[in-house]
């Protein structure tokens, strides 16, 4: 028996209330300057968890620019308390739940209780993110279809790079007699590089064409894309292409 264990609902995801406290601390020192540390702290199992655990996060973010060059960035560190006792209070959870209706298939699942899992069971998270931009216009488009009866379009070149860290992923474990008794850990490591162009003929419409490159550097499988039913692949590279249209009212 293979049952799917994750956190679905709750103050994990948001749709149930918990106590907890966020907090960022800016400093702009020029015009369109700012960099600044930023952290979250509270609970992230849900009610039906007897374990209290809690989840603290430590950020730092900026941006700048010169002329037409933009560059924005964050890092994000998040630690999450006591994996392993959430895990164990869930499992016998569940356990117990069985043994209400049948006994003979409590003992099964004691003996084999094996899970998959889609929340986050990792003792640490960490990654980062930072774009380059650059506007910029050519006169010889303004006599065309994209430039004509426009004020100021622009054309944005974009390119991004993310890399993010999984330390202790847990993938598996084993649970018997009120406890477990093995768990299967995993670091993983992935990086995601971006080259895009986007299209802004008027200040809140803009066209986006984007190229994704993802590497798995560490790990069995990626941690992103998710495939449904699957989770991780475990492809060492995997390339998307996106097109996207946002309009701001």
């Amino acid at each position: 028996r293979e049952p799917e264990i994750s956190f679905a609902s709750g103050p994990f995801n948001g749709t149930d209330t918990a106590d907890a406290f966020a907090w960022r601390l800016g400093l702009r020192p020029t015009l369109g300057t700012e960099f600044a540390f930023s952290g979250y702290h509270g609970k992230y199992t849900p009610g039906y968890v007897n374990q209290a655990a809690s989840i603290h996060s430590l950020g730092f973010d900026g941006k700048t620019g010169w002329r037409g060059f933009e560059m924005e960035g964050e890092f994000i560190y998040t630690d999450f308390g006591r994996v392993q006792a959430v895990l164990n209070d869930i499992a016998r959870q569940a356990v117990d739940s069985v043994a209400e209706t049948s006994s003979a298939e409590a003992a099964n699942l004691e003996s084999e209780l094996a899970a998959g899992f889609s929340g986050p069971f990792t003792n640490q998270r960490y990654g980062y993110w930072v774009d380059f931009k650059y506007r910029f216009w050519p006169q010889w488009l303004s006599k065309t279809f994209l430039g004509s009866g426009f004020e100021n379009p622009q054309l944005i070149p974009i390119f991004r790079a993310e890399r993010i860290w999984f330390n202790d992923y847990l993938t598996d474990f084993t649970f018997a007699n009120g406890r477990i008794t093995s768990m299967a850990t995993e670091n993983k490591e992935q990086q995601r590089l971006t080259f895009g162009l986007t299209y802004r003929p008027i200040p809140n419409v803009a066209m986006t064409g984007a190229f994704e490159h993802n590497r798995r550097i560490q790990g069995s499988t990626m941690i992103f894309p998710q495939v449904m039913g699957l989770g991780g692949i475990p492809d060492r590279t995997f390339r998307s292409v996106l097109l996207g249209v946002s309009i701001g009212f």
